[in-house]
């Protein structure tokens, strides 16, 4: 374990000692406010390429002749490299050691072990003393977006308020937190 991981495991172990747990409207307050944030982004990144567009169609005359003429010069030799480096892990894994150049090295690794755990469990059942073994990490979160075939009439009002004849553009988290006023401060 990390140093950063261990300091992150003690700092939640002393807040949840020392804290309430926050309620599960303050969380679901804060994935709102976290899917406007992400949906004023999205607005503003569409926004800056469409700009982005317009202003290469001046230059893609000459954006064109470039890539017509350097791209066999990028080309060919990104073939030679994916071949040898292909080559050079063979070699390596028929050796089964790392080999190491002047500029690079080519590290083997062994595979990867993994296990059953379902059936490391039942075996556990009838032979308990294998669990002295088990190391279990800390819990982790990951945030996922809800996707609906259809866009909710709460992202569409999102969407109006961030949307004027030209996208508004969100220049600071303060400004989104004035857009949709909630109680985030609790």
């Amino acid at each position: 374990m990390t140093f950063s991981n261990r300091l992150h495991e003690i700092a939640l172990k002393e807040l949840g000692s020392s804290i309430e747990r926050p309620t599960q409207d303050r969380v679901i307050d804060k994935l709102d406010m976290l899917a406007e944030i992400r949906a004023a982004l999205e607005i503003n990144r569409a926004d800056y390429e469409t700009k982005r567009a317009e202003i290469l169609k001046t230059v893609q005359a000459e954006l064109d002749a470039l890539e017509e003429e350097y791209a066999p010069l990028l080309q060919e030799p990104q073939e030679v490299i994916s071949n040898l480096e292909t080559e050079i892990k063979n070699d390596v894994l028929l050796n089964g050691a790392t080999i190491k150049g002047s500029k690079y090295k080519a590290v083997y690794m062994h595979g990867r072990i993994t296990w059953d755990t379902k059936g490391i469990t039942k075996y556990a059942e009838v032979n308990p003393e294998i669990l002295n073994f088990k190391k279990q990490g800390q819990p982790s979160v990951s945030i996922r977006a809800i996707h609906h075939s259809n866009l909710s009439k709460d992202n569409n009002s999102i969407l109006k308020k961030f949307q004027d004849t030209e996208s508004k553009k969100i220049n600071s988290f303060e400004e989104v937190r004035q857009e949709f006023p909630r109680t985030h401060e609790q």
